[in-house]
């Protein structure tokens, strides 16, 4: 059929609102090497289809780039977070490593202020006024004394009264220097030791004090732990010194109550003892008692009791 054209009939296309329903018909012709021949339906729609695709390019790339923009809106939004988190894990180290500095000065700060509290000018002190208060002594019941924790007494500092101190306790070895009140309140025991028993005197026959240990060189009853056998105890009232000499020192459970009996000076065969208490080191269901025997009951002399005394 070369050179020849034939006629073959021609459907006109459909409209544009009939696109895709009356297209089966429609008939183009195209020259290829001088031949002519029909291109079928479906090669025109792959045609069309390939045409729609290039121009909706545009459009596929704008979605690219929204998703683009999601992804780096979601990227930069975990990077403030874990931003975020690691200001508070800073922030919580901060704290921990105050916390932990606190915890490592308070006890010493602490021993510092009880230091001040019970270092007492017992100079000024008068024999009339120690012996009204002792005649005003009182007894506290054991459940009412309580330990020295981190801060628990810090609102009792300073609170004691002069006047309800009764007597003195020097133990020169232990450089021990402390005011005994007249009663073993939590506020007098912050500023040096306590009567246990309101009707008990020195030269009663177990004369009985207690104090707190804690911890720091010097303060309270802290080197109570360290006296040593034959050694003295001094107790004034700032008319007499009573004169003890270190003969026992014992660990005992809070339960042991004995160690309070009036007649506990016959275990050590004399006419009167004094007991000094104190919480064990570690152990808090433990006590620690240190024994005096007295020896001898001498006129007040304020330069004797800073010195050992000579028992011969």
């Amino acid at each position: 059929m070369l050179g020849k054209r034939l006629e073959i009939p021609q459907i006109m296309p459909a409209s544009d609102k009939d696109k895709g329903i009356n297209k089966a018909n429609e008939v183009y012709w195209i020259t290829i090497s001088g031949n002519m021949t029909r291109k079928s339906d479906k090669e025109m729609t792959m045609n069309r289809m390939n045409k729609m695709k290039r121009t909706n390019r545009p459009n596929d790339s704008n979605e690219q780039d929204e998703k683009s923009a999601l992804a780096e809106a979601a990227s930069e939004g975990q990077k403030n977070s874990n931003e975020r988190k690691i200001q508070v894990l800073r922030r919580l180290s901060s704290l921990l490593i105050v916390l932990g500095i606190l915890g490592i000065l308070l006890p010493f700060f602490n021993s510092f202020l009880l230091a001040r509290n019970s270092d007492i000018d017992l100079s000024s002190l008068s024999a009339e006024s120690m012996q009204k208060a002792m005649e005003d002594a009182q007894m506290v019941p054991f459940s009412e004394i309580k330990e020295v924790g981190f801060v628990n007494f810090w609102p009792l500092l300073g609170k004691w009264q002069a006047d309800d101190i009764a007597a003195e306790l020097h133990i020169p070895s232990l450089d021990i220097a402390l005011a005994i009140f007249n009663s073993a309140s939590n506020t007098n025991l912050l500023a040096g030791t306590g009567l246990l028993f309101a009707d008990r005197h020195m030269e009663d026959t177990n004369f009985v004090i207690t104090g707190h240990r804690v911890q720091g060189k010097g303060v309270l009853l802290h080197s109570l732990m360290d006296a040593e056998l034959g050694k003295s105890i001094y107790v004034t009232d700032k008319e007499k010194i009573y004169v003890y000499r270190i003969v026992d020192m014992q660990e005992k459970e809070t339960s042991a109550l004995y160690m309070l009996d009036e007649s506990r000076n016959e275990d050590y065969a004399v006419s009167s003892i004094i007991s000094i208490m104190t919480c064990y080191q570690g152990r808090s269901s433990s006590r620690w008692f240190v024994i005096g025997a007295l020896e001898e009951v001498i006129p007040y002399d304020e330069t004797l009791v800073s010195r050992e005394y000579s028992f011969e």
